[in-house]
């Protein structure tokens, strides 16, 4: 009689123990699925712009410190949209900062032949955060910048100064 009131509370047990296991791995799978869904469809900061994809060549940072020459720094960016549907952006200079004495001899460009001018010929490189006007990107449509820094000045006047920026390019 013992044996049998034990193996009844031993199938109770292990049919508790199945069903609670069920549940756990129902719940989760949920989760699972649904952090799947947030990382590939919002944008929350982890995987960048979930519609675009940015390529910033050389990277996103432009620095430039002891320039002795009056070669250009230049770095080529990609924006391409990946949906069926036209997409509106922005571009701006982020994370500026500008040491250089002579901050009307440090140009820059940003040329393209896919998207049409942010602005035509040489400007002065920002000293503070900037932005330019925003951008429309057809569907499944490229964008490709070159984005061109020069300096125009004294090179020894120069030598200890220090030009730190981002490029930041965001969907609207």
């Amino acid at each position: 009689m013992k044996n049998k009131k034990k193996e009844k509370t031993s199938t109770k047990t292990n049919k508790y123990l199945n069903s609670k296991n069920i549940v756990i791995l129902i719940v989760a799978s949920v989760l699972i699925i649904s952090l799947g869904y947030i990382l590939t469809h919002k944008n929350l900061g982890f995987i960048g712009e979930p519609n675009l994809k940015i390529n910033y060549g050389k990277g996103q940072t432009i620095e430039l410190s002891n320039i002795t020459e009056k070669v250009p720094y230049t770095n080529e960016v990609t924006v391409t949209n990946n949906t069926d549907k036209d997409i509106v952006y922005s571009v701006s200079w982020v994370k500026v900062s500008n040491s250089f004495q002579e901050q009307n001899k440090l140009l820059y460009t940003i040329d393209t032949h896919d998207a049409g001018a942010l602005f035509v010929g040489k400007s002065q490189i920002p000293v503070a955060d900037a932005s330019f006007p925003e951008v429309t990107i057809k569907a499944k449509e490229k964008h490709t910048y070159t984005i061109s820094v020069y300096f125009e000045g004294d090179s020894i006047q120069e030598k200890n100064s220090v030009f730190k920026g981002s490029i930041e390019i965001k969907e609207v």
